[in-house]
């Protein structure tokens, strides 16, 4: 049974590729029936930087940048040929700062800017910029003030980006050397417009440390930044899908930058060929924090299962915890959460949790489908006699089970070969076991020890 699994980040606690790790390695204890592929994913929000770096085969680079605060710390970018990949979170990221620390009159986008003008220095056209995860309200000021930016206000007296300059500032000057070739695609998890009830200030002010009144003032604020920028723009942009997203960090760049908002699931979904592992797949097991009415706009999971069901195939999520207003899209939700705990807890644990959890789902597909009970047995019994070098009985099982389709049953007819000591058919199988699940362990390590031994004994045979 082909399992494609492809989490989200849960947010403050375990990252994409942690999650699919644990989801993967419940997996392969319950049965070696399961062929499993991990594609860890994200949306825009947290960790969306290395998901498309990887995608995309990108070298890292480190730059010095300011924090939400303005203090200095090393912030990590991706570039992939003249396409430069930036997580705004690695700049301007609540993660960045503590809880004493929230205040976002005070945080700014600076850091990031920074971090995008040190690609284009590096020659980059393209800016794929993940706006999720931001500590900032400031509609995207800091960040445009680091690209060479000039805010005025009604006196023409300079004003430095940030909250505070938002209600004053009247006048906006490009950098004399801002080339209109730059491409900037912002990646959004969230569908928010800029103002109002649904906007950056009322949703995502508190959870950045805003109490009432700091709302109504950034509100207020954000009402003249925009306003300013659809003046000098001639564009609407304060109902822009998205623009809300980052404390408004879009809205600047769209009306000044030419940047363009996208989803940011669908995006790197596209980057990944997503398509292609779903038609692969029986089975998709995918997940984050929490499954909730937001993640019926534009999270990764919600995305996924769209995309799946047009594909005919079952999404399974796991998750801390959902609403069932939310899970109609899922083949079950799993929640990690098995008995009483507090938040810190299950944050602390997530890792364990979520193989707990992915146990149960594992076990309940093993005795789900007509013959897959019966085929683990039939692998299980064979793999015992592997072990056991009872050579002439496993060979003769395997070949009667006729699973060529499954990686678990290469990895076996890899280790009777290499008992035998037939080293070529034994690589040749292992490798076709890795060609059908690129990440079993013990045919990577199998594949480890048949180099080590011929390179000891027989070094031509490696090198023929």
């Amino acid at each position: 049974m082909n399992i494609l699994i492809a989490p989200n980040s849960m947010k403050g606690s375990l990252d994409a590729p942690a999650f699919a790790e644990a989801v993967g390695k419940a997996f392969r204890a319950v049965s070696s029936l399961y062929n499993l592929k991990e594609l860890p994913v994200s949306d825009g929000g947290d960790f969306t930087g290395k998901v498309l770096s990887k995608a995309l085969g990108a070298r890292l680079f480190t730059e010095m940048v300011a924090d939400p605060l303005g203090r200095m710390i090393p912030a990590e970018y991706g570039v992939a040929g003249r396409i430069a990949i930036i997580e705004m979170a690695s700049a301007s990221g609540f993660k960045l700062i503590s809880e004493n620390e929230r205040n976002p009159e005070v945080c700014t986008t600076h850091g990031t800017g920074q971090l995008i003008k040190a690609a284009l220095e590096r020659g980059c056209h393209t800016i794929l910029l993940g706006a999720g995860g931001s500590a900032t309200m400031d509609g995207g000021s800091g960040m445009l003030e680091a690209l060479g930016f000039r805010f005025f206000d009604e006196g023409h007296q300079p004003l430095k980006g940030g909250v505070p300059a938002l209600k004053r500032v009247k006048y906006v000057e490009p950098p004399d050397a801002w080339s209109v070739d730059t491409e900037i695609v912002v990646l959004t998890d969230v569908d928010n417009p800029l103002l109002g009830e649904n906007g950056a200030a009322v949703v995502f002010g508190p959870q950045k440390g805003a109490d009432p009144g700091m709302v109504a003032e950034i509100e207020s604020g954000l009402e003249n930044w925009v306003s300013v920028l659809e003046n000098i723009s001639g564009m609407s942009v304060r109902n822009l899908p998205g623009s809300g997203a980052a404390g408004g960090l879009a809205t600047g760049l769209v009306a000044l930058a030419g940047a363009r908002i996208e989803q940011g699931a669908d995006f790197v979904f596209d980057q990944l060929k997503m398509d292609d592992h779903i038609r692969w797949a029986d089975w998709i097991v995918t997940g984050e924090g929490r499954i909730d009415s937001q993640s019926l706009g534009r999270k990764a999971p919600e995305a996924l299962a769209r995309r799946a069901a047009k594909a005919g195939k079952p999404v399974s999520a796991i998750a801390g915890s959902f609403e069932s207003g939310a899970t109609s899209s899922f083949a079950g939700v799993f929640s990690i959460c098995n008995g009483p705990m507090e938040l810190h807890q299950a944050m602390e644990h997530a890792a364990d949790l979520v193989n707990q959890a992915s146990l149960q789902l594992a076990s309940l597909l093993l005795q789900s489908f007509p013959g897959t009970l019966s085929t683990h047995r039939q692998l299980e019994d064979a793999g015992k006699k592997v072990y056991g070098n009872q050579l002439q009985e496993a060979e003769t099982m395997l070949n009667q089970t006729g699973f060529d389709n499954l990686a678990s049953w290469w990895y076996l007819k890899g280790m009777l070969e290499q008992k035998k000591e037939k080293w070529g058919n034994a690589m040749n199988c292992y490798n076709k076991c890795l060609s059908r699940d690129p990440g079993h362990p013990s045919a990577i390590s199998a594949i480890e020890m048949v180099k080590t031994i011929l390179s000891f004994w027989n070094p031509d045979m490696l090198n023929p």
